[in-house]
């Protein structure tokens, strides 16, 4: 290789992610929560321990950082091979959304939730979003 040559280094980029999260088929709220996940935007002990705002202490090695992205991959392109994602009806943006309250409501008032009942709400939340929108036309 000639050293007057340009050589193009690609970086690892979260770009795709972060516009797939707008496309995915659910309420906006769900999927401004996705995007931050994938965004790094959530207040979780991972990203308030730089701050030392959290007590709690961490390692990489129990949750490696890019555990997300391999499942938010599977998630958003690999599962069922969806090609279209207006096709795709699971009900995965509402589990990751109650998960996100149910974890608030422990942290924050000490309730715990049933993780059999959240899933199932979860479900039946996406259903009932998913029979509303085919009776009423989006514009």
């Amino acid at each position: 290789m000639k050293a007057t040559e340009d050589i193009e280094v690609l970086q690892p980029s979260l770009t795709k992610f972060q516009a797939f999260s707008w496309k995915v088929n659910a309420p906006q709220k769900i999927c401004h929560l996705i995007w931050q996940l994938i965004s790094g935007q959530i207040a979780v002990t991972r990203n308030l321990v730089p701050w030392e705002l959290s007590s709690t202490p961490t390692s990489t090695q129990i949750f490696p950082v890019p555990s997300i992205y391999a499942n938010m991959d599977y998630l958003f392109w690999r599962k069922n091979r969806i090609m279209e994602p207006e096709d795709d009806r699971d009900p995965y943006p509402w589990i990751i959304q109650y998960i996100w309250k149910a974890r608030n409501d422990k942290l924050f008032r000490g309730i715990d939730r049933d993780p059999l009942e959240l899933v199932r709400y979860a479900e039946s939340e996406c259903q009932a979003w998913y029979n509303v929108r085919e009776t009423i036309p989006v514009p």
